[in-house]
């Protein structure tokens, strides 16, 4: 079958002058360059201008997020178990804090640990909150700061740790 089209390609291409083939062959160029602009290139480009339209953006977002990393690391460095509970505590710092209606879960792990997770809130009042935490002597075990649909908004995953009441 291949043969045959190629046959029959090959002698269509015999039968015509040399002025029909050197038209059929400009059209033929003009067709494929259009084929490859149509569903290659114009594509690319397009995509390539909007990552770098949206590059600065990203960059800024992920400089935020090392300075969120290094404050979360400072914090968990610097924290110290307190004593009594610390479930009840949690409840009162976000209470205290306006940020109890951003926390969607608040678990007691065990009689010291707490997991809590929180909904999209800017960065700054999770860290805050985290910071007014470790002064009262609420420590970061574990946490991770999820980045939310809208710049410099994040969402909060920590597991904190206090010194069980005697």
């Amino acid at each position: 079958m291949a043969a045959e089209f190629i046959a029959k390609a090959r002698q269509f291409w015999t039968s015509r002058t040399p002025r029909e083939r050197r038209l059929l062959a400009l059209g033929g160029g003009v067709l494929l360059f259009g084929l490859v602009w149509g569903l290659v290139w114009a594509p690319i480009a397009g995509d390539r201008a909007r990552l770098e339209k949206a590059l600065p953006k990203l960059r800024a977002e992920y400089r935020l997020m090392q300075v969120q990393a290094s404050a979360i690391e400072r914090l968990k460095r610097q924290s110290t178990p307190g004593q009594g509970d610390p479930l009840r505590q949690t409840e009162a710092a976000a209470l205290a804090g306006g940020v109890r209606d951003a926390i969607t879960s608040l678990l007691p792990l065990d009689a010291r640990r707490v997991r809590i997770i929180g909904q999209a809130r800017p960065a700054s009042v999770w860290l805050n909150w985290l910071e007014t935490l470790r002064r009262q002597g609420i420590a970061v075990e574990s946490a991770r700061l999820s980045r939310g649909e809208k710049a410099g908004m994040v969402s909060l995953e920590a597991t904190l740790i206090g010194t069980a009441a005697p």
